[in-house]
């Protein structure tokens, strides 16, 4: 009895011992929070914590490249809170520690997973932390400005300017000027986008960072400011390629497929005012320029016009953007045309002062060369250009379709010029001296035509009609006699009578001296025809 009892007492104190251990243990358990100063510049104030997580974070700021953050605040939880306090309940606890910071200021700041700026926000704040994920040691990125909302997302944009270049061979060059970012609901239109971004534009301008504004030669480039929302044409930035200019009544959540935060927008500003509709298309236009030190085919323009608009329209559109190309066709250069054409300069009179052809999308590039071989004004389609529309036949425009302009002027006098080369070409290849060939049978061929057209000049010029031996043959034929004297003589015709019946007989061969140096006949080979 006295052994069991004191078994008994020491389970006890042993279950009493675990059991007070395991309320200790749950009451000082907890998890480890870190968190940044958003007040400070990445890369400033304290050095890294030793701790495990990772340290730093690099972030892609509007300002600041590739720059690191300290994550040397913390905030301990008790464990048995994580399924129940929120993020939003933490904000108290922070503030608290954040006051306490010399650099405190009383700026709203939101939470991010880290400092990349493609990171989404962490936006809906009523989750609680296992519902986010957020364990021991887990990060938390302050960001100061005011959080998105739920359905909202920061996009950031992006200024596209062209300006004079430096280099040899390139007139302009791209510059790409980052604006900032915008908190901005995905149920937005793509006008109200553009109302929104013209009445921030002011303050997105003016802070940018002094060093975007300098390009390789460190050049001040000044931000310039649109007249109004319609001087603006926003594109999508998705993997570093440029999409088409989005449309007016597009929406940004249908046509920004994948919107996140972080989604770049190119901003570029027009000098006229442009409306992209559901009902238009986009044709790339391009312009010919043939005289001058400025012939070039330029790049492609984004010229949105209605699917209803007719092909007499779209010559007008074109006139108007380039009044230049009305300067009438010279006297000099008119040229007749044929009787039996048709005359379209009545029903559309801008085809007296330029051409208008559609390219081609597929094949080699369109150059300025290959660019004479397209049908300019053809009659097929300026025969119908009061009544047929863009998107029907003969044209049958899409969104990205290539129309291709040229003046009537320049072309006329570029062609003059041409045709002056070819002519001076031609010229030139009559007194080239002509090469037909390098072989020896060739040469062979050439000097005795050569030296027959000598012979039969000199019998024409001779008045007995003789022709005289040219020095050359003369060499020859001596060369020839005296090589002859070194031959054996062939046996006389006498001798060879009678060799057809027995070529190889004795009396034969003895007559025909086929014998040996005693004079006894030699006899016949062996298999050899007596015939």
């Amino acid at each position: 009895g006295s052994f069991v009892l004191h078994h008994y007492q020491l389970l006890k104190t042993v279950y009493k011992m675990e059991t007070t251990s395991e309320i200790t243990n749950e009451a000082n358990d907890g998890i480890e929070i870190y968190f940044n100063n958003p007040y400070l510049l990445p890369n400033q104030g304290a050095e890294p914590s030793p701790h495990g997580v990772e340290e730093e974070i690099f972030a892609q700021d509007t300002q600041l490249n590739n720059v690191a953050y300290n994550y040397d605040l913390k905030l301990k939880v008790a464990a048995n809170l994580i399924h129940s306090i929120t993020l939003d309940a933490l904000r108290p606890m922070i503030d608290s520690q954040l006051k306490a910071l010399p650099e405190y200021q009383s700026s709203p700041y939101h939470f991010k997973r880290n400092g990349l700026i493609s990171t989404p926000q962490l936006k809906d704040e009523k989750k609680t932390l296992s519902e986010l994920d957020i364990g021991d040691q887990s990060i938390l990125h302050l960001q100061l400005g005011a959080g998105c909302k739920d359905g909202e997302h920061m996009l950031c944009f992006e200024l596209e300017r062209s300006v004079p270049s430096s280099s040899e061979g390139c007139k302009e060059k791209t510059v790409i000027i980052p604006l900032g970012s915008l908190a901005i609901s995905e149920k937005f239109t793509v006008v109200q986008l553009k109302h929104c971004l013209f009445e921030k534009w002011a303050e997105l301008s003016g802070a940018v960072a002094p060093s975007h504004l300098q390009d390789d030669d460190e050049n001040i480039l000044p931000i310039e400011t649109p007249q109004s929302a319609n001087h603006i044409r926003l594109r999508d930035f998705k993997g570093g390629k440029q999409s088409g200019p989005l449309r007016d009544d597009r929406i940004l959540g249908r046509c920004l497929l994948g919107l996140a935060d972080g989604r770049k927008l190119i901003v570029q500003v027009l000098q006229k005012e442009e409306q992209i509709a559901a009902d238009d298309i986009l044709i790339s236009l391009r312009l010919a320029t043939y005289f001058g030190d400025d012939k070039a085919l330029s790049g492609p323009i984004e010229l949105p016009m209605q699917r209803s608009n007719t092909i007499k329209q779209l010559y007008e559109k074109v006139l108007a953007m380039f009044p230049h190309l009305q300067e009438p066709l010279p006297d000099e250069l008119v040229v007749e045309s044929d009787p039996a054409a048709v005359d379209y300069s009545v029903t559309v009179p801008e085809t007296k002062f330029m051409a208008l052809a559609r390219g081609y999308s597929t094949g080699p590039a369109l150059t300025l060369k290959n660019s004479l071989k397209l049908k300019w004004n053809d009659p097929t389609v300026l025969k119908d250009a009061l009544t047929a529309t863009l998107d029907r036949p003969p044209l049958n425009l899409r969104d990205g379709s290539i129309i291709v302009a040229r003046g009537g002027a320049d072309y006329a006098r570029a062609e003059v010029i041409m045709k002056q080369k070819r002519q001076q070409a031609a010229l030139e290849a009559e007194a080239r001296p002509v090469s037909r060939g390098a072989g020896a049978a060739a040469v062979r061929a050439r000097l005795r035509a050569k030296q027959q057209q000598e012979r039969e000049a000199a019998a024409a010029a001779s008045n007995d009609g003789s022709i005289e031996t040219a020095p050359a043959d003369l060499a020859v034929a001596a060369a020839c006699l005296e090589h002859s004297k070194s031959v054996p003589a062939l046996p006389s015709p006498d001798k060879l009578k009678g060799l057809s019946a027995h070529p190889f007989g004795e009396g034969d061969a003895a007559a025909a001296g086929v014998v040996d140096e005693n004079g006894a006949a030699l006899p016949p080979p062996q298999n050899s025809p007596r015939a």
